[in-house]
């Protein structure tokens, strides 16, 4: 992932990756019990959402999520010059 990040492949930085597998796991059973909470979505429709998301395309407004640019081989060739990360570094 860091070689990918500082070759201008990966938009996000790798320490995010690290993030996201040291995260911890939270027990909803307090707030079903308690609280009577229900989650709207289980794991497999959230997956699923994702999945779909993926390969239609879908995006938002930040630079990581943004939606895949329809610039051609061109453009990607293009975006590929450039010497280190393409964005201010997190570490």
């Amino acid at each position: 992932a860091r070689a990918a990040w500082l070759g201008g492949a990966l938009p996000a930085h790798p320490g995010w990756l690290e993030l996201a597998d040291r995260a911890a796991l939270g027990d909803t059973t307090l707030a079903e019990t308690a609280l009577g909470w229900q989650p709207r979505y289980d794991a497999a429709t959230a997956v699923a959402d994702l999945v779909a998301g993926l390969r239609s395309g879908a995006g938002a407004a930040s630079a990581p999520l943004a939606p895949p640019r329809r610039d051609g081989v061109l453009g990607r060739l293009r975006s590929l010059t450039r010497v280190g990360p393409s964005h201010q570094s997190q570490a």
